[in-house]
């Protein structure tokens, strides 16, 4: 959660959203669990999922480490907490957390979620599970949508900044906030709220500081009463089992 992510060419899709996608989490020496909104320096360690490994690498150097994916038997389970919500994450071993450590410049400790660890949003009820993520798996932005910000900025921007794990071609400024049923090849998307934005979007994602009011801009013309909105969440309408999402695949309705 809050590193910099990869990009594959297709990816396994399931319940709680993309596979091993925020199924990791930093908590700092006082239990609190770290996002760039107070650690901007987290965009410089990028995270990636290789072979049976998530490797998590410096942006400026080689050195990185390997996690099997399979968890170990070393850690125990812990209770960690994302936002409101509590629930029990296993402990990945110490050596994780002195490299991790040493390359933000700040204590933490490493968690993952696992079958046994499976976090229940408060708002989902006990029926749907969800991931580290804010709220829901999926967070949807059109090229559209970056391209007029960048036209009434005056600049280019990385859609990184907005760190969407779907990015779709679009013609039109926001038409994805009037979706509300989509599909992305065979996976069914329903549209659960607009993505209310935080000061996270200030971070230029390849220096890990941030570098401009991005936010305060962008509340300029995207401000919905007390939320400013860019790109939206989104989840399964109706999951039938894990299924492969890959580049290019047509946007359905």
């Amino acid at each position: 959660k809050s590193l910099a992510g990869f990009s594959p060419e297709s990816w396994e899709v399931a319940e709680e959203g993309l596979l091993y996608d925020r199924k990791w989490l930093l908590v700092d020496e006082n239990g609190n669990f770290c996002t760039q909104r107070k650690f901007p320096q987290m965009a410089r360690l990028q995270a990636a999922i290789k072979d049976d490994f998530l490797v998590i690498s410096k942006l400026d150097a080689t050195d990185s480490i390997e996690i099997p994916l399979e968890n170990s038997a070393i850690g125990g389970m812990e209770e960690v907490k994302v936002w409101s919500d509590k629930t029990m994450a296993f402990a990945e071993e110490q050596i994780y957390n002195d490299w991790l450590s040493d390359a933000l410049g700040f204590a933490v400790k490493l968690y993952r979620q696992t079958d046994a660890s499976r976090r229940v949003h408060e708002r989902f009820g006990t029926e749907k599970t969800v991931s580290f993520a804010d709220s829901q798996p999926f967070l949807v932005v059109g090229t559209a949508s970056l391209a007029d910000l960048e036209k009434r900025l005056g600049n280019e921007i990385n859609m990184n900044r907005f760190r969407p794990n779907m990015v779709i071609e679009t013609e039109t400024p926001f038409v994805e906030d009037t979706w509300e049923l989509f599909q992305l090849g065979n996976i069914p998307l329903k549209k659960t709220k607009l993505c209310g934005r935080c000061k996270m979007v200030n971070v230029n994602q390849e220096i890990g500081k941030p570098d401009m009011d991005l936010l305060g801009f962008l509340g300029g013309f995207r401000r919905n009463e007390n939320s400013i909105d860019f790109g939206i969440r989104a989840k399964w309408s109706n999951y039938d089992g894990i299924k492969i999402l890959t580049v290019n695949q047509p946007l359905s309705f």
